[in-house]
């Protein structure tokens, strides 16, 4: 997944504290091979790179496509959706959802993550991340993920740095946010990262630097 030409990315020095940390293609190289040690995440995600692996019926997912990717996907991730039938019955509610995944709509997620789970309907659940991870496994290349450790990296990037300029609400709507990372690739001159490469590095610093307190 990462870049095959490896001399292509200058390699640095990690730093250990967040006031020096700067976007760059060391720093991604970096947090890759970390990625590749952590043998839990990285058999995770060549099973689901099995399981979301194109196909050629991509205009429609029946529900039991729909039931294995979602139930794998939220074990793997940690997701916590307490049901994940009623996310399967929303999805597949919607129409096109292979196809538009395989053309890249970012509206798509809004559609998704907003997830009926209540019998009359009334009720609702917000699963963007889950929404973004499940587009992400489809179609790497069209949908970069969101979680709360990407976010918190962005924001304070913004706070320290003047290169990026964007609200926290632009954050959690998927348009914005998409645009957000694109601005952040252009901004520390990464813009050959793929998503995924940017979201690893993210995701792992956001950890290191800021560790949840449970």
């Amino acid at each position: 997944m990462y870049h095959k030409n490896k001399t292509a990315y200058m390699s640095t020095k990690h730093v250990t504290k967040f006031k020096d940390f700067k976007p760059s293609h060391g720093e991604a190289e970096y947090y890759w091979q970390q990625w590749m040690t952590l043998d839990r995440y990285r058999a995770a995600e060549e099973a689901l790179a099995r399981l979301f692996r194109p196909r050629k019926d991509k205009e429609y997912l029946d529900r039991s496509d729909l039931l294995i990717k979602c139930s794998t996907l939220n074990d793997f991730y940690s997701t916590s959706i307490f049901s994940v039938y009623r996310v399967v019955e929303h999805y597949s509610k919607i129409k096109g959802l292979g196809q538009r995944m395989a053309d890249g709509d970012l509206s798509l997620v809004e559609e998704l993550r907003y997830v009926p789970v209540s019998d009359d309907g009334k009720e609702t659940r917000d699963f963007y991340s889950f929404a973004t991870k499940f587009c992400a496994h489809h179609n790497a290349e069209a949908y970069p993920i969101y979680d709360s450790y990407v976010d918190k990296m962005l924001r304070e990037l913004r706070n320290r740095d003047k290169g990026l300029n964007f609200s926290n609400d632009g954050l959690k709507h998927y348009d914005s946010f998409c645009s957000i990372i694109c601005q952040m690739r252009m901004s520390y001159g990464i813009e050959k990262l793929s998503f995924r490469q940017v979201d690893i590095m993210l995701w792992l610093a956001g950890k290191e630097y800021f560790p949840k307190q449970y």
